[in-house]
């Protein structure tokens, strides 16, 4: 199974790339940046199938379709692109498994979205009080998060 993540965001990029890594699933990137210094850092990372100055979306699926990689699914975790990747996921024959940026911030939302759309992904549980810790079978390490939000707020 192959997915595209298209992002202005170096850093997570390479954290969500690893992320799907270990659960088996083949991540490429679209970056788009204009700084030179990430640039210079990017090209020598083979999971960054292109990279981009800015947001147009002629431009983006031009970049995607000439690497000739089918993609099964396509998101991104930007919100300038988010009423934009439908368009590019159309374009590039690829599903689209983000529909509005409230789902890609409520991981919970997000986590039934990718278990939907049957792409594997890590265990997680849900924990809205303190009873329900009691019930839990949890494996360390584990990783502890507010539902909502991005990056590592409240971790």
């Amino acid at each position: 199974m192959k997915v595209l993540l298209i992002s202005r965001d170096y850093t997570t990029s390479n954290i969500i790339k690893n992320a799907f890594n270990n659960i088996g699933v083949d991540l490429k990137i679209c970056l788009i940046s204009k700084g030179e210094d990430i640039k210079a850092i990017a090209q020598k990372n083979e999971d960054i199938i292109c990279m981009l100055d800015n947001l147009d979306i002629d431009n983006i699926c031009y970049n995607i379709r000439n690497v000739e990689i089918k993609f099964n699914y396509i998101f991104t975790n930007d919100e300038l692109l988010i009423d934009k990747i439908k368009i590019i996921a159309n374009r590039i024959n690829s599903k689209c498994v983000q529909d509005h940026v409230s789902t890609s911030r409520n991981k919970l939302d997000f986590k039934k979205l990718i278990k939907k759309s049957q792409i594997k992904t890590s265990k997680f549980e849900v924990i809205y009080n303190k009873n329900d810790l009691n019930n839990l079978d949890i494996y360390l390490p584990c990783v502890v998060k507010p539902i909502d939000g991005f990056s590592s707020n409240g971790v």
